[in-house]
């Protein structure tokens, strides 16, 4: 069974291909799926793939450029590129670059692609059998390396006769031997040496384990590496050494920083496939960590606690809501650098911060929508959270999470001023009329084209008084008026000044005169008859 990854950034193609044709049937599985090229080339290293099916124009890394950086790691690896009628020039640029053939999104047909797969699978037949007869070409030690790792990983270290000899050919043994992996990132992105320093890297580690004579495999590429190391004694303590040394030394020589992960030793080469999935476990980490420090770990080290994101969006939905109400843009990183941290130190994975973040900006948008409507191009949400989805480092889903947040801070900052007075004043011309019927904040926001939480805002800043509270203080008013008349009863009372339930109603009109009805009923008619009745509670509320 080989294995395909689908790399689109439309939802809906990615599961229309996957539901399109039977893959098992015809010797396929898919394995994966990513939004963008950056995503995918992070999954295809964890998941090997032999076949990825890739949109071109995707947000971020596109597909030329994932198709230029798996041939470099890989150059069998088959990929079609999916492609429109206007996209001619990057499937040409595609094929150069090592895709194997472009299919057109508007015309995949079930039967076609099915024909394609398959003569793709008889391809990969082919060149495996090559590979294992004595007429293959020769190939670099460190290709050799890397292709073996890939092919292990790719089989879950279930080995077969071709893959023995090859790991003989390495000087590695299946059993009565010890695994363990080393995985490091380097934090320098941008650097223009980023390439050397890797080379000079992988080299000094190459140096390294030699003088421990010790067998290792390899794969990586500039500033992320793998290396499975193999030996009779190797240890634990052996791995973290190892580790120390490296993180070390290109600290020491290149002045930069990395993040280090080793992982137990593990017996024979069932134990390195025991050893790889908890690396790979642990390795979400890196998500969290700052490219300014290093960062160095045994991988049985981290543990993953379960975390409710319903919870979660429970806590900080309000919270970013009334940053937002308040336009305190100061409070806005500082909230989400809190929320960070808390995921980072609590040991949630990664992909609940991004869904939290997708729920939270979604949340903001939907109250809020107004912000939204003047953007050029039209604002799109679910391109928003895909990209936030497609985040590799929490530095990239802050900048998305700022950006979408400053969008509401702007439009915000930009309706204050005289619209403010005018606004407001339409929100008092409104809840005078309709006090009297069962009327919500959310009610009067509508009306006024705002939301709850910024009409709230604005109100208190204009009138010095909170809105529900303003609300409450004119059905009160007018409730003092109706209770001079003994022919109505609480009941009646309550719902004609909009309450809709009379223990609330009992409970705000006590706070608010201090008598309970009947107190104030009895005494105002009381001095009504002794003519000492204060007008002030008399008045009508128009």
């Amino acid at each position: 069974m080989y294995k395909v990854m689908i790399v689109d950034d439309e939802v809906l193609v990615r599961i229309g291909l996957k539901n399109t044709i039977s893959w098992e049937s015809i010797g396929f599985e898919v394995v994966g799926e990513a939004a963008n090229g950056e995503v995918a080339l992070e999954l295809y290293e964890e998941l090997l793939p032999d076949v990825i099916i890739t949109d071109i124009k995707m947000p971020k890394k596109d597909g030329l450029w994932l198709t230029e950086k798996i041939h470099e790691r890989n150059k069998h690896a088959v990929i079609l590129v999916l492609t429109c009628y206007d996209e001619f020039q990057y499937a040409r640029k595609a094929l150069k670059n090592g895709a194997y053939d472009y299919l057109l999104k508007s015309e995949i047909v079930d039967d076609e692609l099915i024909e394609l797969m398959l003569k793709i699978k008889k391809e990969i037949d082919e060149n495996h059998v090559e590979s294992q007869g004595t007429g293959k070409k020769p190939v670099s030690q460190r290709a050799s390396k890397r292709t073996l790792m890939n092919d292990l990983i790719r089989v879950n270290f279930n080995l077969d006769e071709g893959l023995r000899q090859r790991l003989q050919e390495q000087n590695m043994k299946e059993k009565a031997t010890r695994y363990g992996w080393i995985y490091f990132k380097m934090g320098i992105q941008l650097d223009p040496k980023v390439h050397s320093i890797g080379e000079a890297t992988i080299n000094l580690a190459f140096d390294l384990f030699k003088q421990k004579q010790l067998s290792y495999l390899y794969n990586g590429y500039d500033t992320e590496h793998l290396f499975l190391i193999e030996g009779e004694k190797l240890t634990l303590n052996q791995l973290h050494r190892l580790s120390v040394s490296i993180q070390s030394a290109v600290s020491q020589y290149f002045g930069v920083n990395t993040h280090m992960i080793y992982s137990d030793a593990e017996e024979g080469i069932e134990g390195a496939g025991r050893a790889y999935e908890q690396l790979m476990d642990a390795k979400r980490m890196t998500y969290y960590l700052s490219h300014e420090v290093s960062y160095l770990e045994n991988a049985s080290h981290v543990k993953w606690e379960k975390v409710s994101v319903r919870t979660m969006k429970k806590k900080y939905g309000p919270m970013m809501i009334d940053i937002l109400g308040r336009a305190a843009s100061d409070e806005i990183a500082t909230q989400l650098s809190d929320i960070y941290v808390r995921f980072r130190e609590e040991h949630y994975k990664p992909k609940y911060l991004k869904l939290l973040m997708v729920q939270l900006i979604e949340e903001a948008y939907n109250v809020y929508p107004f912000a939204f409507e003047s953007i050029t191009p039209k604002y799109s949400l679910s391109d928003h959270q895909n990209l936030l989805l497609a985040t590799t480092h929490v530095a990239g889903l802050s900048d998305e999470v700022e950006r979408f947040y400053q969008i509401i801070l702007t439009a915000l900052t930009e309706s204050r001023g005289s619209q403010s007075s005018m606004l407001v004043s339409r929100a008092v011309h409104y809840i005078q009329n309709h006090f009297h019927e069962n009327i919500s904040l959310e009610d009067v926001a509508k009306v006024v084209n705002l939301s709850k939480q910024y009409l709230c805002h604005i109100f208190k800043k204009e009138t010095g008084k909170n809105l529900s509270a303003y609300i409450n203080e004119l059905r009160i008013n007018k409730a003092k008026q109706l209770l001079l008349n003994q022919s109505y009863s609480n009941k009646d009372i309550y719902e004609k000044v909009g309450f809709s339930n009379q223990q609330y109603f009992s409970r705000v009109f006590k706070k608010m005169t201090q008598m309970t009805t009947s107190e104030y009923r009895e005494k105002m008619i009381i001095n009504h008859q002794s003519g000492n009745c204060d007008d002030n509670h008399l008045k009508i509320i128009q």
